[in-house]
């Protein structure tokens, strides 16, 4: 499912939880970085799974500076706020 939720201010996020990797077809090892989503002005909101932080990379320093968004959201809840909203199969 590609479907995007959009909120305000100008935030956009994804279905499922797929690596910063996987989403823009890099080759570079940013696998720790799970795409969820992206602010309004491209950056990739992700979750850093090294320590369970929400983190934005900047897109026009080509991903190498992130910026600290929250630390207190847990990657299970993100995945139950995913499946709740039918991106994600229950398993």
């Amino acid at each position: 499912m590609n479907e995007k939720v959009s909120a305000a201010p100008s935030l956009s996020f994804c279905a499922g939880l797929p690596s910063i990797c996987e989403k823009y077809g890099m080759e570079e090892d940013l696998s720790s970085y799970k795409y969820i989503g992206s602010t309004g002005w491209g950056d990739p909101i992700c979750l850093y799974e090294d320590d369970g932080s929400i983190v934005y990379l900047d897109h026009e320093e080509n991903l190498e500076y992130e910026t600290f968004i929250n630390s207190s959201i847990s990657k299970e809840q993100l995945l139950e706020q995913s499946q709740s909203m039918g991106y994600l199969k229950k398993q």
